[in-house]
């Protein structure tokens, strides 16, 4: 915990998936509310989402270590920066919805598969798990906060504008969070910190 590198890493793991899990989390509440996409629709596109991740993840996996951690989860999260930027433009889209909503199925299969291989890597086998579980007490807090932030701008808005405003905000927030994360991506290497750990 005194090397810079863990702070980083930290940040970086609890960052960028706020705008994936905002996404995923509000799927039916923004489908219900824009009236995009019908119950019966949204029922078959939740139980057709972990399928495409499990293809995804199954296809990659024979690819994904060929290539360097940056060179794979930077354009990853550029494509995740422009979703969040722009998905205030088809949110009343059923199909660019439907599609927005599988795109980031796919970025956090990419995600998943490339992080803890990498931290993996950097961290060395000995330490990984409690490291890992670390990170991942920091994803619960920050979704936490998003959360709590999601309900406290959303809170007493009706349809038009103003539930507009307050939803682009939130947009805005977890790209704020997603440019911080892509930052501290172009950080990292794949030097561990402690080569000889595993010895």
């Amino acid at each position: 915990m005194k090397n810079w590198r863990f702070y980083t890493c930290f940040f970086l793991c609890s960052f960028k998936l706020i705008h994936a899990n905002l996404i995923g989390g509000t799927f039916a509440i923004l489908s219900n509310h824009y009236d995009t996409v019908s119950m019966d629709s949204q029922k078959i596109i939740t139980t057709i989402a972990p399928i495409v991740n499990l293809a995804v993840t199954f296809t990659l996996s024979f690819v994904i270590d060929k290539f360097k951690f940056r060179h794979i989860i930077i354009p990853t999260y550029i494509l995740c920066l422009a979703h969040a930027l722009t998905f205030q433009l088809i949110k009343d889209n059923s199909v660019l919805y439907i599609i927005y909503f599988f795109a980031i199925t796919i970025i956090t299969a990419i995600d998943n598969l490339s992080t803890f291989p990498h931290f993996m890597k950097v961290f060395g086998m000995k330490y990984i798990v409690v490291i890992f579980g670390i990170f991942n007490i920091g994803v619960g807090y920050f979704n936490l906060g998003i959360s709590i932030i999601v309900d406290y701008v959303l809170s007493g808005r009706e349809k038009g504008d103003d539930y507009d405003s307050g939803l682009d905000l939130l947009m805005y927030v977890s790209a704020i969070f997603l440019l911080i994360s892509l930052l501290l991506m172009t950080l990292e290497n794949e030097k561990p910190i402690f080569p000889n750990i595993d010895d």
